[in-house]
């Protein structure tokens, strides 16, 4: 699976909204009126705290456009010193516009920043590709320019580019209006004729050396030029074999009787030996032969920490060297039949190293520092926070590419 690209987000509307836009309103009005956030409570309906999250928004969203028509310009804005070397050169917009009863491919030109997001109503049926719409989002994703609006149709969905200082002299060439010279025009090794605006608009806006992404973000504010999300891992947490299902218990999640305890990564970071062995998940043992409606997911019987079954040390045999010496594992020594042995030991054994493979990258003991120790598993720690992503959404530049594609076989334009 291809990383996908972290979302640098400019504006988002969204953000506004629900407790995230109350928490900035609240936190705005703390600062400008100088009082406890229980007095803000006090002293402000929900809905004024709503209202005045509306006005952070407007005022975010002025400012932010205001900071990219300058970059777009090749001037300097109240939020970066940056001046682009392409400003002043057309902007080039392609994507898709939802219609009620379509959805539009679109590539389209404009002089600068202020004209290609032009909101305005459309006019006996034309208009700006944002025509009758609000702008909710923009974003940049490794470089590209994204936008994101919608209107009682649908929404609308673009990348923006600007033409390079080369693009921007093959542009010149065009006559009044924008139509291709009556002699033709040749370029990107190609020869165009009068009439074929729409694909020498395609093409130019293909050819990186002519249309460039912007680099936003990096360029306006040092950000680096790639950023990708962090893979969601599925870290395993339960394994069956035989009688017994081994569960694993990792930093930060809860555990015991009705999830009444943490497993507290940092709790013992005093104590180097109690670290190192915190650092890891913890193995809990149940048996599944036991009176299953008492026992949904098996009898509780053990628990360790992962270090002392894959470790030898001072403190515990591994389950490597009971298994070299032919020993069985005994979960409770007065009971029995509450041991692991055999082909189950073996398999427990394997279970556990990969999943701590899996969440450390190392096994105990394989990068330990100075101190004989080590807490490579707090390299994972946001194992406990990871965000979902979904497969199967389709990502915006998937979808206008494939909004291009279209543009490309049917010559579709507006």
């Amino acid at each position: 699976m291809e990383p996908k690209p972290k979302e640098r987000i400019v504006f988002d509307e969204d953000s506004y909204y629900g407790d995230e836009g109350a928490e900035w309103a609240v936190n705005d009005l703390m600062e400008r009126k100088g009082l406890t956030e229980d007095e803000v409570r006090e002293s402000f309906t929900d809905d004024e705290v709503f209202q005045h999250a509306m006005k952070l928004r407007d005022f975010d969203y002025e400012e932010e456009m205001r900071a990219l028509a300058a970059f777009f310009d090749g001037k300097k804005s109240d939020m970066s010193d940056f001046i682009n070397p392409y400003g002043g050169n057309h902007i080039f917009v392609a994507g898709s516009v939802e219609r009620w009863d379509d959805t539009i491919p679109v590539i389209t030109v404009y002089k600068d920043f202020d004209a290609a997001t032009d909101c305005s109503p459309s006019r006996f049926g034309r208009g700006n590709v944002f025509a009758d719409c609000e702008i909710q989002k923009v974003w940049d994703e490794n470089g590209t320019l994204y936008l994101a609006g919608a209107h009682h149709d649908g929404r609308v969905s673009v990348e923006m580019r600007q033409l390079t200082d080369e693009g921007e002299r093959l542009w010149g060439q065009l006559d009044y209006e924008d139509y291709l010279p009556l002699e033709g025009l040749t370029a990107m090794g190609k020869h165009y004729e009068l009439g074929d605006e729409k694909q020498f608009i395609h093409d130019l806006y293909n050819s990186p050396e002519l249309c460039a992404a912007p680099r936003y973000m990096e360029q306006s504010f040092g950000c680096p030029s790639e950023e990708y999300e962090k893979e969601e891992v599925t870290l395993p947490h339960d394994f069956t074999t035989g009688k017994w299902r081994v569960h694993l218990i990792y930093p930060g999640e809860r555990y015991g009787l009705d999830g009444c305890l943490t497993y507290e990564l940092n709790a013992y970071s005093g104590v180097p030996a109690a670290a190192h062995r915190a650092s890891y998940p913890l193995v809990e043992f149940y048996d599944t032969s036991q009176d299953a409606a008492r026992f949904p997911g098996g009898q509780f019987v053990s628990r360790y920490y992962m270090t002392d079954l894959l470790e030898d040390d001072s403190i515990a045999v591994s389950l490597d060297t009971m298994l070299k010496n032919g020993n069985q594992f005994s979960l409770d020594g007065g009971i029995p039949a509450w041991t692991v042995e055999g082909d189950d030991l073996a398999k427990v054994n394997d279970f556990l190293k990969k999943s701590c493979m899996e969440f450390c990258g190392s096994l105990p003991g394989d990068d330990r520092g100075e101190d004989g120790y080590s807490l490579s598993g707090e390299a994972r720690d946001a194992a406990t926070s990871r965000n979902g992503l979904n497969e199967n959404r389709k990502s915006v530049a998937e979808m206008i590419q494939e909004c291009f594609d279209s543009i490309e076989n049917n010559g579709d334009t507006i």
